[in-house]
C-alpha cells in the first residue's frame, strides 16, 4: 500500500526538538521489516498458481489492507461464519472490530514521492503549505499543481493558499481536472489517466486509512 514511500517519524512531520515516540510509527516499521522477510522468502520460491490463490483468499478473508486480522470479508459464499451464540444465552451481540484496538484517527499527511510504472516519471507531494487543524477535525485535502521540470502537486487544506495554482481535481469531484490533463500534454507526460489516478489515489489513501491491533491475534488465526 505504501508503494516504497518512507514512514517518518513523528518529530519529523512536526519539525519540532521533543522526541516523540509513536506507537503508529513503530507498527508501521514492523511491518515494513516483517513484508521485506516474506517478500524474499515467496520470490525464492517456485510456487504454483492454486498456492497464490489460497494466500490470496485466505488475505481478502481475514487480513485487512493494513494487514490486521479479522473478520475483514464475509461473503456467505466463502462459508466464514462469526458465532453469535452461546449455550447459556439464544444470542450475544457481535461486531467486526469488537476485539481490537484503534491505533490512528487523524489525518497526517506528510511529503512523499511516487514514480510511474515505468519509473520515467515521478509525482512529489509537497506539504510544506499544508497546516494541520487545531482542533479535533479531520483534515481535508485540497491538492493543486505545478508543472515545470517536475510533476509538483501541492497539498493544501487551505483555500486561500496558493490560489493562482490550478486544482489538480474537478471540484466536488475524483475526476482530474481539464487544466491538469492539458498541462500534462503539454510537457509531453505520457501517462494514461488511469495510471495518474491510480497514483493519486495511492497517496490520499496511505493518509486516510484506520490502523488497528487485534488484542489477541494468535488466538483469532
Amino acid at each position: 500500500m505504501y508503494l516504497g514511500v518512507q514512514i517518518e517519524d513523528t518529530q519529523n512531520l512536526f519539525n519540532t526538538d521533543k522526541i516523540q515516540k509513536s506507537g503508529f510509527i513503530n507498527l508501521l516499521k514492523i511491518k515494513s521489516q516483517y513484508f521485506k522477510t516474506i517478500k524474499e522468502k515467496l520470490e525464492k520460491e517456485e510456487a504454483k498458481c492454486p498456492i497464490y490463490n489460497k494466500l490470496y483468499n485466505f488475505f481478502g478473508s481475514y487480513l485487512n489492507e493494513t494487514g490486521t486480522p479479522f473478520f475483514y470479508a464475509t461473503p456467505l459464499h466463502k462459508n466464514i461464519y462469526a458465532r453469535v451464540y452461546t449455550n447459556s444465552k439464544d444470542t450475544s451481540l457481535f461486531y467486526k472490530t469488537q476485539n481490537l484496538y484503534y491505533v490512528k484517527s487523524d489525518v497526517i499527511y506528510h511529503n512523499a514521492e511516487i514514480k510511474s510504472e515505468d519509473s520515467n516519471y515521478t509525482f512529489i507531494f509537497d506539504t510544506s503549505y499544508f497546516t494541520p487543524n487545531s482542533d479535533n477535525a479531520k483534515n481535508k485535502a485540497i491538492f493543486k499543481f505545478k508543472i515545470d521540470e517536475e510533476i509538483r502537486i501541492y497539498v493544501l487544506n487551505n483555500k486561500e493558499e496558493l490560489q493562482d495554482l490550478p486544482n489538480v481535481f474537478k471540484q466536488n469531484s475524483s475526476d482530474l481536472s481539464d487544466e491538469f490533463i492539458k498541462a500534462l500534454k503539454d510537457k509531453q507526460i505520457r501517462l494514461q489517466e488511469e495510471e495518474i489516478k491510480k497514483i493519486l489515489y495511492a497517496y490520499k489513501k496511505q493518509n486516510e486509512v484506520d490502523f488497528f491491533i487485534h488484542k489477541n491475534a494468535r488466538a483469532f488465526l
